[in-house]
Protein backbone atom coordinates (compact mmCIF):
# COMPACT_ATOMS: atom_id res chain seq x y z
CA UNK A 1 0.00 0.00 0.00
CA UNK A 2 2.35 2.31 1.39
CA UNK A 3 5.89 3.62 -0.82
CA UNK A 4 7.57 4.45 2.55
CA UNK A 5 7.78 2.57 5.57
CA UNK A 6 6.95 4.37 9.06
CA UNK A 7 8.73 3.98 11.87
CA UNK A 8 7.95 3.99 15.28
CA UNK A 9 9.58 3.58 18.60
CA UNK A 10 9.59 -0.10 20.72
CA UNK A 11 9.12 0.80 24.38
CA UNK A 12 9.64 -3.05 24.78
CA UNK A 13 13.08 -2.91 22.97
CA UNK A 14 13.81 0.53 23.97
CA UNK A 15 14.36 1.05 19.69
CA UNK A 16 12.99 3.03 16.79
CA UNK A 17 11.41 0.03 14.66
CA UNK A 18 9.55 -0.42 10.99
CA UNK A 19 5.88 -0.40 11.78
CA UNK A 20 4.26 -3.82 10.82
CA UNK A 21 0.94 -3.97 9.63
CA UNK A 22 0.09 -0.54 9.39
CA UNK A 23 -3.35 1.05 9.82
CA UNK A 24 -3.98 4.49 9.29
CA UNK A 25 -6.43 6.10 12.16
CA UNK A 26 -8.21 10.10 12.98
CA UNK A 27 -7.34 10.44 16.92
CA UNK A 28 -10.14 11.97 18.94
CA UNK A 29 -8.48 15.44 18.31
CA UNK A 30 -8.78 15.04 14.90
CA UNK A 31 -4.81 14.23 14.01
CA UNK A 32 -3.84 11.54 11.55
CA UNK A 33 -1.58 9.07 12.90
CA UNK A 34 -0.45 5.41 12.08
CA UNK A 35 -0.69 2.23 14.63
CA UNK A 36 0.63 -1.63 14.17
CA UNK A 37 2.77 -4.13 15.84
CA UNK A 38 6.17 -4.54 16.44
CA UNK A 39 8.66 -6.83 13.85
CA UNK A 40 9.94 -8.56 16.32
CA UNK A 41 8.30 -8.86 19.65
CA UNK A 42 4.91 -8.08 18.48
CA UNK A 43 3.91 -5.25 20.73
CA UNK A 44 2.12 -2.24 19.69
CA UNK A 45 3.05 1.04 17.91
CA UNK A 46 1.20 4.37 17.32
CA UNK A 47 2.36 6.95 16.08
CA UNK A 48 1.49 10.07 15.00
CA UNK A 49 2.05 11.55 11.24
CA UNK A 50 1.85 14.48 9.40
CA UNK A 51 -1.90 15.54 7.49
CA UNK A 52 0.65 16.00 4.07
CA UNK A 53 2.34 12.80 4.74
CA UNK A 54 2.14 11.18 0.75
CA UNK A 55 0.74 7.32 2.04
CA UNK A 56 -2.50 8.10 4.22
CA UNK A 57 -5.26 6.43 2.58
CA UNK A 58 -7.50 8.68 0.21
CA UNK A 59 -10.28 7.92 2.70
CA UNK A 60 -8.40 9.01 5.75
CA UNK A 61 -7.65 12.49 3.74
CA UNK A 62 -11.16 12.80 3.18
CA UNK A 63 -12.34 12.09 7.10
CA UNK A 64 -9.43 14.74 7.74
CA UNK A 65 -10.68 17.33 5.84
CA UNK A 66 -14.09 16.95 6.83
CA UNK A 67 -13.30 17.28 10.04
CA UNK A 68 -10.96 20.73 9.68
CA UNK A 69 -13.84 22.33 7.90
CA UNK A 70 -16.26 21.31 10.73
CA UNK A 71 -14.24 22.78 13.42
CA UNK A 72 -14.07 25.78 11.46
CA UNK A 73 -17.59 26.20 11.19
CA UNK A 74 -17.82 25.76 14.71
CA UNK A 75 -15.05 28.33 16.03
CA UNK A 76 -17.48 31.16 13.04
CA UNK A 77 -19.95 29.91 14.70
CA UNK A 78 -18.69 30.51 18.62
CA UNK A 79 -17.15 33.66 17.40
CA UNK A 80 -20.28 35.38 15.71
CA UNK A 81 -22.11 34.49 18.97
CA UNK A 82 -19.22 36.09 21.23
CA UNK A 83 -20.02 39.23 19.23
CA UNK A 84 -23.60 39.29 19.55
CA UNK A 85 -23.58 39.54 23.30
Amino acid sequence: MSSQQHVGYCFKEHKKVTIKNPTYQITQNNRPAVSGTCPNDGGKIFRLISPDDPNIPAEIKKKLLAAKEASARKKEAAAKKGKAT
